[in-house]
Parts: C-alpha cells; sequence; structure tokens
C-alpha cells in the first residue's frame, strides 16, 4: 500500500487551501485512510456527519453492497478508522463529509473539444468550477455574530485532488473532492480515458428543490457520487449512459447534471427533468459540446442573450457555445480562453462596465474557484486555483490564482506514450 499526503496551496489570509492525495492498495485501505484524514484534518466527529436513520442506513449498507462493492469496502475501511462496525445500522459511511452542513450551490461551465476540433488531435474537456468563498453562514444569509461565522472554514475552501489506484476492483484515477472525502467527486478522469464533470441544475433548484437536511434517509447514488461511480465504472462514454441509466439516483444537497465524455471523441450531457421522473441523454455525436447550469434540453443555439445575474448561465452558455463555433479547430491555450471568457472573473468586469449593476458586481462573492483541463487522449490534466481578488480605484476587477499544477493520470498517460511510441515508426514508413 502506498498513501501520501501534500499541501500544494497553503490557505488562510488566501483562499483556498489544496491538498494532494496519492493512493496505491486496497480500497479498504483507501476508506480507512481517508477517514483519517478527515479526521486529523477536519477534527470531524462521527456523529456529525456520519449519523443516520438506522432504516436507510441498513438499505444504502445493502445496495452499495449489491450494487458498488467497490465503495462498500472503502466504507467499511472508513468504519474500521472510527472503531465502529461497519455493519453498525445507526451510522453511513457512504460519505465523510466535511465543511459543509447546508445545502451547496455551484456554478459551472463546462466544454467538451473532439479530436477533430483541437489542433493537436487530441480530446480535451474545459472545465470552470463557479462558487462562493464564503462560509455557510454567509452562502444561505445565516445571522450568525462575526466571532463566531470568522471561526467557520469557507465551504469550498479545503478541496482535495486525489490520485487512486485501487487494485481490488475499479479504475484508477484522477479526481477533485470537496465537502466529501470519500464518496464523491466534482470532475475527474480515469485511467480508461473517460472524463465527467457535475454543474447545479439551478432550474430544478428554483422549482421543486428538496435538499437533504439532518441525518440521511435516501437510499442510492447521491450527486456527487456518481462522478465517482462512473470514474470507477466505465471505459466509454457507451458504458457511461447504460450505468446512469440504471441506477438508483438521488440527491442529498443539489439536483446536478452532468458532461461525461472519452478519448474517441464521443459526449453527452444527462440531466433530469424538473420532477427528476425522467433521464434525459443529450448525445454529443462526436462534435464539441458546451454545458452550463441551466436545463439545456433543446435550447437553441441562437443569439447571445443579454447578460444579467438572473440569466448568467444561459449567458455563459451561448458565449460558450459562440466561441467554439468560431473556429475549427483549437490550441490547448485557445480552448483555456475560451472558458476564460465565461469566468466569474469576466463576467464581473462586464457587469462593472453598467452603471446599474457596479453595486451588484462589486459584491459578488462567487469565483472561478477552479480551472481544470482535461486532454482525455494523453491522461494528462491542468489546474489553477482562485487565491484572491481585488477591486482596483477606478473599480476594474482583478483576480490572483495559483500557478497552473500539472498531472498525469494514473496509468493512463503512461498508455499513452506508449501508443505514441509504437505509432512513430509506422508514420515515419
Amino acid at each position: 500500500m502506498h498513501f501520501q499526503q501534500t499541501t500544494l496551496v497553503k490557505g488562510k489570509e488566501i483562499f483556498p487551501t489544496v491538498r494532494h492525495i496519492q493512493f496505491r492498495g486496497t480500497n479498504f485501505d483507501l476508506g480507512r485512510q481517508l477517514a483519517e484524514v478527515n479526521i486529523a484534518n477536519h477534527a470531524d466527529s462521527l456523529q456529525k456527519h456520519c449519523a443516520a436513520d438506522p432504516v436507510y442506513a441498513r438499505a444504502q449498507r445493502d445496495y452499495l453492497q449489491r450494487s458498488w462493492p467497490a465503495q462498500w469496502q472503502r466504507a467499511r475501511g472508513a468504519a474500521t478508522a472510527f472503531g465502529v462496525d461497519p455493519e453498525d445500522d445507526r451510522y453511513d459511511f457512504s460519505h465523510l463529509w466535511y465543511n459543509m452542513d447546508l445545502p451547496l450551490r455551484p456554478g459551472c461551465s463546462n466544454a467538451f473539444y473532439p479530436p477533430h476540433r483541437s489542433s493537436d488531435g487530441h480530446a480535451y474537456l474545459s472545465r470552470n468550477y463557479e462558487f462562493s468563498t464564503g462560509t455557510i453562514a454567509d452562502v444561505f444569509g445565516i445571522p450568525l455574530p462575526p466571532e463566531i461565522n470568522a471561526q467557520l472554514a469557507a465551504m469550498m475552501g479545503e478541496p482535495y485532488i486525489m490520485e487512486w489506484q485501487p487494485t481490488d476492483g475499479g479504475y484508477a484515477s484522477w479526481t477533485i473532492h470537496s465537502n466529501d472525502l470519500l464518496g464523491g467527486a466534482f470532475d475527474g478522469m480515469n485511467s480508461a480515458g473517460l472524463a465527467v464533470a457535475l454543474m447545479a441544475d439551478e432550474t430544478a433548484m428554483g422549482t421543486l428543490h428538496e435538499p437533504q437536511m439532518g441525518p440521511p434517509d435516501k437510499v442510492g447514488i447521491g450527486e456527487l457520487q456518481i462522478v465517482r461511480l462512473l470514474l470507477d465504472s466505465c471505459e466509454t462514454v457507451a458504458e457511461a449512459k447504460s450505468l446512469l441509466l440504471s441506477v438508483k439516483h438521488m440527491y442529498q444537497f443539489v439536483p446536478c447534471h452532468y458532461i461525461i465524455a472519452d478519448a474517441s471523441g464521443d459526449s453527452f450531457i444527462f440531466q433530469f427533468s424538473i420532477g427528476r421522473n425522467h433521464e434525459r441523454i443529450l448525445a454529443g455525436g462526436g462534435e464539441a459540446q458546451v454545458c452550463s447550469n441551466h436545463a439545456i434540453l433543446d435550447m437553441p443555439n441562437g443569439e447571445i442573450p443579454p447578460l444579467t445575474l438572473a440569466a448568467n448561465s444561459e449567458w455563459r452558455y451561448a458565449k460558450l457555445q459562440a466561441r467554439v463555433k468560431e473556429q475549427q479547430r483549437f490550441t490547448p491555450a485557445e480552448i483555456r480562453a475560451n472558458s476564460a471568457a465565461v469566468s466569474i472573473s469576466q463576467l464581473t468586469n462586464l457587469l462593472l462596465e453598467d452603471p446599474g449593476f457596479r453595486t451588484i458586481a462589486a459584491n459578488i462573492d462567487s469565483r472561478t474557484l477552479w480551472y481544470t483541463l482535461y486532454d482525455l487522449t494523453a491522461g494528462q490534466v491542468q489546474i489553477d486555483f482562485y487565491l484572491a481578488s481585488s477591486f482596483s480605484e477606478s473599480g476594474e476587477y482583478s483576480e490572483q490564482r495559483s500557478e497552473i499544477f500539472s498531472f498525469a493520470v494514473p496509468g493512463k498517460s503512461e498508455q499513452a506514450a506508449s501508443e505514441e511510441q509504437v505509432a512513430l515508426p509506422a508514420l515515419q514508413r
């Protein structure tokens, strides 16, 4: 077994603290190690984040044992770290929550570029993840004395980059986690070249939003767990479609939809109807595909709507879609620039240009917390993080961001390099 934890960015006065975990070993050992990280880094108690209704805990355990054995082994390991019998019906160990006691509300813009749309013939997924830099009290307007609020951690202030190489089930993968060390991820890629990213469904949140408050009373695969399950289990988009249509879905905090792509250039968006009684697959058909936070369905690719806070998801979608259509092939730098054009930094500065929006724009606390560029062909990932921001005397907004960190997806990059070495002599002949 190999386990290593390092700190890439150290927060305090700047945001965030980013930790990097590398693991190779059994899923049981992985769960045990991550529970120990949870206890050491977040001082989270067993009662605080693992307590459950016995009826639902038992049903969830049975469901994992049948449908996701690798996650059940991780849950067993987590229970061992807490010194509890994994079959104890008082607790649900399928998650290890931290810094989150109320519903989260993420925002994102994603674009998939199949190989024929990139300058180097690689498939890319370009990902903005956006959320508030505040505490739970800040995000949800909970009135707390300033001295108490100052003691709370930012909800998204401590993300983890994880490289998993399980030896007894599941593909190796690179993922970024926040709020749940064990059960869920926000985006990632596995050694087969499958990439997944989630987005909050703001359309559903504005209608039939039923967040989970307190001990879980739901059974199935939650919104963050979907990312982890797909990366554990699937090699291709076709496999991911089949799996998503067969699992028992639920959400604990926020209804989400997903963009899933593979190295061949295939992709799709998976989303639910507003009432969540219908699952819908929007196939990419081997072409570029864009997604943001509203229900995409068959939204026409028409003119870019005016930018407002209420309709910023539609603006981001249309703006990114228009940029993707501007040319046939994009370099990695141009792919990055397309996503930067719909980032919170760009959105804020555009709103500041309108006198009617200046006060509102100056008080936006959401940021593009991380930007991830996935090279599905080479098995490479680049990621950078928001650190701090400021307004100039003239009212212009600017950001401080981390360096760009580069990673190789465990197992995938070595395979890609080997394939290129084999292919080169043939091309030279």
